[in-house]
């Protein structure tokens, strides 16, 4: 009989998982942006999608990880685009690693200077921004619509242009 309370709660917690899953807004091209937050690796405070908004810049998100070839390949293009249009364009990354001192270990080593955090449960990347792969290149406008979302690598050019086009030239 003891059983039962625990079972009951398991239940009741499956179900309210599913209600909260079936009204998370997830992003789509021509849409708002959802908005979602995370820890800094920078700082170790909660940064949130809409602080970046509110600054009228382009925001350029990559779901990648320290394991994944093409996601390292083309963190040096995240950075030199970073480094180029830094006054009209921030650069959000978030890390699907679990290990927390791994990503920060690669940060340092790569000099990375944009903003990092991590989502180690995936969470956001499969209900929010709802991909099975990485890397995964998401730009927003300065309005918060999302003008490109695909998992592919990119090379600079092609970034370049994205960002050009969210940026409304």
């Amino acid at each position: 009989m003891k059983k039962m309370p625990k079972l009951f709660a398991m239940i009741l917690a499956l179900a309210l998982l599913t209600c909260v899953s079936a009204f998370a807004e997830t992003a789509e091209i021509g849409k708002v942006a959802p908005d979602f937050e995370f820890k800094s690796m920078e700082t170790g405070e909660t940064v949130k999608l809409s602080d970046y908004q509110a600054e009228g810049k382009v925001v350029f998100i990559n779901f990648w990880a320290t394991w994944c070839p093409p996601c390292v390949m083309e963190i040096p293009d995240i950075q030199k685009l970073y480094e180029t249009y830094g006054d009209t364009l921030e650069v959000v990354g978030v890390s699907v690693d679990t290990d927390e001192a791994a990503v920060a270990d690669f940060i340092a080593k790569n000099g990375l200077t944009y903003t990092l955090g991590i989502d180690p449960t995936m969470s956001l990347l499969m209900t929010t921004y709802p991909s099975q792969y990485i890397p995964l290149s998401v730009f927003v406008n300065p309005q918060g619509v999302i003008t490109y979302m695909d998992a592919n690598i990119l090379e600079y050019e092609t970034m370049e242009s994205l960002y050009r086009e969210a940026l409304g030239e």
